[in-house]
């Protein structure tokens, strides 16, 4: 049951997980106990109104790609991390490598990236070390497990189905919003109608501090993702085994002011280890550079590290014309890069002039 309303001391409030919520709607009164005890901590205590709106948000996953991902695909099970009673139901157990301040739980109220009018309120645990759980599966299948993380920096975990090693699961930073990602296991992985899966922290990143799990939804059979249809195609290879298919963009008339909306189809065709960005440019007649656009493909959400072999990574960017931008003609161009430096660019074998490679022409109105 679901108390219409919270009595607690500030300074529990005050925690930055549950002060940024909207669990705690609307503070009522605040009153003096001098004679507190431990329970209360400090001699003043308040009321506040419980607001439940977003209470279940967290029961189901939003992300755009990942949606599409395991489109036709079965869910079989599903676990609520630090819901004690999901977890006892799963056979859940977690370990800590390194201690950290803190506490090992906490509660978030976040958006998307890809979809930033979507909130969700979950609550998860803070991993150093790892988890193991089980689930309902149908032997034989393949199966697809998606993760909500809050990806505070980057890191990875190394999964196990049954005890045999499926690889290295690993995702970018995306602190203080709500990350999506997907692990497919072989059905030769899956041999029983209960699977025990463990989860591995990789502690070896600089930046690493906690492996943060919210919710696990894991779904089989075969997935039936739409064709994907590229208006202009392209043959367009790159360094560390990435390709660019192709790309979108309306045949229209644009002006100053105007936000220039471009897909880009990329592709690896071998396992990578590449956190390259994409750089999304425009120049002018004289090869001045323009508006442009940098980051991972996806909203930020996909470096290269997290494309599966063969799959289309579907990349929509945003590039906007400053307003009095002067009309004329503009080159728009599209790169790699990464801590080194550009990657190498070939388009049709040839390889590019500063690594860039031209897409189309852009006509600026006045």
């Amino acid at each position: 049951m679901r108390p219409d309303y919270f009595a607690i001391y500030p300074d529990a409030f005050s925690i930055p997980y549950l002060a940024a919520t909207d669990l705690f709607a609307q503070q009522l009164f605040l009153v003096n106990v001098p004679d507190y005890g431990v329970a209360s901590a400090e001699p003043v205590q308040g009321v506040w109104r419980a607001d439940w709106r977003l209470a279940d948000s967290g029961e189901q996953f939003y992300q755009p790609d990942v949606l599409a991902h395991t489109g036709g695909l079965t869910l079989v099970d599903a676990l609520d991390v630090a819901d004690m009673d999901d977890e006892a139901a799963h056979d859940v157990t977690w370990w800590q490598e390194t201690r950290r301040p803190g506490f090992p739980t906490e509660v978030q109220q976040l958006t998307y990236r890809a979809i930033p009018e979507q909130e969700a309120l979950d609550g998860g645990r803070l991993l150093t070390g790892g988890i193991a759980f089980d689930v309902a599966t149908r032997p034989g299948e393949p199966l697809c497990l998606v993760a909500r993380l809050h990806a505070h920096e980057a890191g990875a975990v190394q999964m196990r189905v049954d005890g045999n090693n499926m690889g290295r699961w690993a995702y970018p930073p995306v602190p203080g919003q709500w990350l999506e990602t997907v692990f497919r296991a072989p059905a030769s992985a899956v041999t029983s109608s209960q699977t025990r899966v463990t989860l591995q922290v990789d502690t070896d990143a600089p930046d690493f501090r906690h492996y943060a799990p919210y919710y696990f939804w894991f779904l089989q059979g075969e997935p039936e993702e739409p064709a994907v249809e590229i208006e202009h195609p392209v043959n367009v290879a790159f360094d560390s085994d990435i390709s660019l298919l192709g790309f979108d963009i309306p045949e229209q008339a644009w002006y100053p002011g105007d936000v220039l909306p471009v897909t880009l189809y990329w592709q690896a065709t071998a396992p990578t280890t590449s956190n390259a960005q994409v750089f999304l440019h425009l120049y002018d007649a004289d090869g001045n550079l323009g508006p442009q656009s940098d980051s991972w493909a996806y909203h930020g959400t996909r470096p290269p590290y997290t494309w599966q072999p063969g799959e289309i990574v579907i990349d929509p960017q945003l590039l906007a014309l400053p307003a009095g931008w002067p009309a004329g003609q503009y080159s728009l161009e599209v790169g790699l890069y990464d801590p080194a430096g550009r990657l190498p660019a070939y388009l049709d074998g040839v390889r590019q002039f500063e690594e860039r490679v031209p897409l189309a022409t852009i006509k600026v109105q006045e």
